[in-house]
């Protein structure tokens, strides 16, 4: 649970809407240990697709993502993220 999680314990709906899986390559130092993705629930899709059509709107998107309910720490390597760089990718759970 992040810091905008507003509840006791987590449901289906806190993990609802957008989510964004980031991953680092193998020499990224972004996120704590190397191999580790993380994934950001209950992102306020409307508000991060809205802050993503125009450059001038980004900082809605930042607001968004900043808003997540709960993050996902997986250790261990992901054969299917790219294996070079920051691999970010945008989702929805529904």
């Amino acid at each position: 649970m992040t810091n905008a999680f507003m509840g006791l314990e987590l449901n289906q709906s806190d993990l609802r809407g957008a989510a964004v899986l980031v991953h680092p390559g193998p020499d990224s130092e972004v996120l704590v240990g190397q191999r580790r993705t993380v994934l950001l629930l209950g992102i306020h899709s409307a508000e991060l697709m809205l802050g993503l059509s125009a450059a001038s709107t980004f900082s809605q998107a930042e607001r968004a993502i900043a808003q997540a309910r709960a993050l996902m720490l997986i250790d261990g390597i992901n054969p299917a993220l790219p294996s070079d760089g920051l691999g970010v990718v945008l989702g929805y759970l529904n």
